[in-house]
């Protein structure tokens, strides 16, 4: 039976696994921020509200896509393709 080496990850936020390092330096810098201007009351808080703030952000930018993409090449009428 072969063994693998088995890599740990340590990061403060479960939502932060699969992030690349600028994004997850992004949030860092977000969540300082909204704990300087006093939005947050903690850390953890301020992650959380960032961490939210990014998800929304990519969401929008989806959606601006896709309905960029659907003027470009719209569905027949039947709604096929």
């Amino acid at each position: 039976m072969r063994r693998f080496p088995v890599l740990t990850l340590a990061v403060t936020s479960l939502s932060l696994v699969g992030l690349t390092s600028c994004q997850s330096a992004q949030i860092e810098r977000k969540a300082e921020e909204y704990r300087r201007n006093g939005l947050a009351r903690d850390m953890g808080e301020a992650r959380r509200l960032a961490e939210n703030y990014y998800w929304t952000e990519a969401a929008e930018r989806e959606d601006a896509a896709r309905r960029e993409r659907s003027e470009v090449f719209p569905l027949p009428r039947d709604g096929k393709r």
